[in-house]
């Protein structure tokens, strides 16, 4: 379930290496521009290309807009690049390294105050607790990103956030609450219009009715 559930850098699709830079390029003078807080988390979000698909080219983004945000004092980058660097080294199986970006993408975001990125940066580091077993930590994080991202418009943070909650709790066969959180996710999918992760929410779902042994609905 790892690879359905750590989707989070997903945007647009770049086309190539040689593409990238002048799209960044226009990013940050749209940046620049921009004042609207949300507006500005999601077009730093866009620039970041999946991950699952194509974690070298992710890694180039997130280190350039990473750059940027340190240059430029600017948290939505920093925190963004970073989160982005961490999922990335997690889906080539470096944990320590990926641990140690997104624990600076945390505090980045709780120095900045901005919902969004305290949210993001909490679900994305709660992902390296899965993996490290340390659940009731990975559970802390999940449940303090859901509480952040009340604010968030679209939830695209609260819909992933969910659906790693209904994993921890599959993965300790409390499968009550992994159905609960599971089914949570699909909610926020049809009321949004986020339909991406619903692959993934769907064989979530059919994962936990098998252990709930209702084979046809599985």
């Amino acid at each position: 379930m790892k690879i359905i559930l750590s989707l989070l850098c997903v945007c647009v699709s770049l086309s190539n290496a040689y593409s990238q830079t002048p799209n960044l390029d226009t990013l940050f003078q749209k940046l620049s521009a921009e004042k609207n807080d949300s507006a500005r988390f999601y077009l730093a979000f866009s620039a970041l290309t999946e991950s699952e698909t194509n974690p070298v080219d992710d890694m180039d983004n997130a280190e350039v807009i990473l750059l940027y945000g340190q240059k430029n004092n600017d948290k939505v980058c920093e925190v963004e690049g970073l989160a982005c660097l961490g999922y990335d080294y997690r889906a080539f199986g470096n944990t320590a390294k990926s641990l140690e970006y997104n624990l600076k993408a945390v505090a980045v975001a709780e120095k900045s105050k901005d919902d969004r990125l305290i949210a993001m940066a909490s679900m994305t580091i709660s992902m390296n607790y899965l993996d490290l077993a340390d659940y009731p930590k990975a559970i802390q994080y999940n449940h303090y990103a859901l509480e952040k991202a009340k604010h968030i418009e679209p939830n695209i943070i609260a819909l992933l956030s969910n659906l790693t909650l209904g994993e921890i709790y599959l993965t300790t066969n409390k499968l009550d609450s992994a159905l609960i959180y599971t089914q949570k996710a699909y909610e926020l999918s049809m009321s949004t219009g986020i339909k991406y992760y619903l692959c993934g929410i769907y064989v979530q779902l059919g994962s936990i009715q098998a252990k709930l042994n209702n084979p046809t609905l599985a």
